[in-house]
């Protein structure tokens, strides 16, 4: 038997069942103890040590994906884009600005029917895939311009019609009519940097500090998603505690090896398995972890491969189909998307 699988499977089985179990804010404590539980299987097998580089680790990607749900929330809170206009190309664009989540958050309520608002969030996670800051996927794995017109193709599918409607109880945002579209500059230019090519963690949190100050000055205080910061930082202790064993870097193997000897229905299994891991993790946690197997070391995995589970992982968020109270109402239509990203992956084969 191979040495690493042994200490691979103990710390792999706390991170299953952390993704399993373990999502969302009402159940950190199972969180905590997938990770003490991940913790003692490494230091009972001799595979991390006090003295190890735990905390020296790659911190990176944690970080940056911190900075984003704390953009994402601080946007929302600062009153988001308060235009008028046609919902499809709101939706898509402010998927693209705000993110899935964000955009669905905000524009949902202005749509008429659950139907509609289902269409604006899978438009608007169609949207995330155009911009480096849209989604997990694009913001740790792959490049959006791996997905070439495939974000297009599916907002097509769940393009939503019809005029947004002003929000009933936004009495402090009549829409276009106020300065707080000055928030509306402040994302496009964040936007912009991303594309640019700067450091994704310094252009989020100087967006956030930039939505912020106008608030604070009158003494106005933003959320903030412990649970979800709490649920990104214990996954991360796991898959650096999966690193340490060796329990990526098998992953990453396995799938290498799949990938060269597999067949025409390699690739889509691959978006399939992708699409699970998100709906099983949220879409932050798978893409945190298929970030780690890929950096954990040398392998010839070619970009496709990581745009395809990327592309897997983005479709099965339903995220923005929860928040947006259409998760019923937009099923079939998820599922089209979903059946469109398998088709697009045997093309990438």
């Amino acid at each position: 038997m191979d040495p690493l699988l042994l200490p691979a499977l103990w710390i792999g089985a706390p991170l299953a069942l952390l993704l399993v179990y373990g999502r969302g804010s009402r159940r950190l404590h199972w969180a905590g103890f997938c990770a003490i539980l991940g913790l003692c299987a490494a230091f009972y097998f001799d595979v991390l040590h006090f003295s190890s580089t735990l905390f020296g680790a790659d911190w990176e990607p944690v970080w940056v994906l911190l900075a984003w749900i704390e953009f994402g929330v601080i946007a929302r809170w600062a009153g988001g884009f308060p235009v008028r206009g046609p919902l499809g190309p709101l939706a898509l664009v402010g998927g693209a600005i705000l993110g899935d989540i964000g955009a669905s958050v905000l524009l949902a309520p202005r749509a008429a029917t659950p139907l509609q608002k289902a269409r604006v969030a899978l438009t608007a996670s169609a949207g995330a895939m155009l911009s480096p800051i849209g989604t997990p996927v694009t913001l740790l794995l792959v490049d959006p311009a791996a997905f070439g017109l495939l974000p297009i193709a599916l907002a097509a599918i769940s393009w939503p019609r019809g005029w947004a409607q002003d929000q009933v109880d936004d009495t402090l945002l009549p829409l276009t009519q106020t300065g707080a579209n000055r928030n509306l500059l402040i994302l496009v230019v964040v936007v912009l940097a991303s594309f640019a090519g700067f450091s994704l963690f310094w252009v989020l949190g100087i967006g956030c500090v930039a939505l912020m100050l106008p608030l604070l000055k009158k003494g106005i205080r933003p959320p903030t998603p412990w649970g979800k910061e709490a649920w990104i930082v214990v996954l991360a202790i796991l898959c650096f505690l999966s690193v340490a064993s060796g329990a990526f870097r098998e992953a990453q193997m396995g799938l290498q090896q799949w990938v060269v000897l597999g067949t025409e229905w390699t690739a889509p299994l691959l978006a399939a398995g992708g699409t699970v891991l998100s709906v099983l993790g949220t879409e932050e946690g798978a893409a945190l972890l298929a970030n780690q197997v890929q950096n954990v070391g040398y392998s010839d995995l070619g970009s496709t491969t990581w745009a395809v589970l990327g592309a897997g992982i983005a479709v099965g968020g339903i995220g923005p189909l929860i928040v947006a109270g259409a998760f019923r109402a937009g099923l079939w239509i998820w599922a089209a998307q979903w059946c469109l990203v398998l088709i697009w992956a045997t093309t990438q084969a």
